[in-house]
Parts: structure tokens; C-alpha cells; sequence
């Protein structure tokens, strides 16, 4: 598994683990950041979350109070169930 690979699998793990609810940006860059060894740079964790928006696996939505917040879609819901 690539480094990037194992950034998208954290990405979409930690949002599994929100159970559908919207998971802010920096909550979940921060998640993939802190599992991952050697510690990821903040570009590296952003890239995986926009690689996993570009194959519709994660939805991010730019909310006036929240920010920008993502979640699953259906196919990254099942994908995230797949590989935990």
C-alpha cells in the first residue's frame, strides 16, 4: 500500500467512524495526520481528501458557520466498510 493510499484508507475510516454525520476539514485532516507514521504534511493529508472527493467517495460541502465539511457518499461508505 502506497503512502498515499494509506492516507485515503484513514480518511475514509475516520468518516466511517462519524456514523453519517459532517465531519469538519481540519477535524479530519488532523485525523488522517495523527494515524499515520511517519507523520503526513498538511498538503499530503489534503490531497488525499481532494483525490478521494475527485473518485466520489467523499462529499464536502462549504457550510457559512462550519466551514467546509465532508462525509461519505454511498460508494466511499461502502468502500470504507470494505477495508475496516
Amino acid at each position: 500500500m502506497t503512502f498515499a493510499q494509506q492516507l485515503q484508507r484513514r480518511a475514509l475510516l475516520s468518516l466511517l467512524a462519524m456514523d453519517e454525520r459532517p465531519m469538519p476539514e481540519d477535524a479530519l485532516i488532523d485525523a488522517i495526520r495523527l494515524e499515520i507514521r511517519p507523520r503526513p504534511t498538511l498538503s499530503d493529508a489534503q490531497l488525499a481528501v481532494q483525490h478521494l472527493e475527485r473518485l466520489k467517495l467523499v462529499q464536502g460541502v462549504t457550510d457559512p458557520i462550519m466551514g467546509v465539511t465532508y462525509t461519505l457518499t454511498t460508494a466511499g461508505a461502502h468502500k470504507a466498510r470494505e477495508i475496516e
